[in-house]
């Protein structure tokens, strides 16, 4: 369940282009839901 919320935050970025440490702090919040 994590992969498909970390897949679709990672498109979010994607998509924004925002910079590299707010991916990571998505993954890294998606991950500790």
């Amino acid at each position: 369940m994590f992969i498909k919320i970390s897949t679709i935050n990672l498109n979010i970025c994607k998509r924004f282009n925002v910079n590299q440490g707010v991916c990571q702090y998505f993954l890294f919040y998606s991950l500790s839901l």
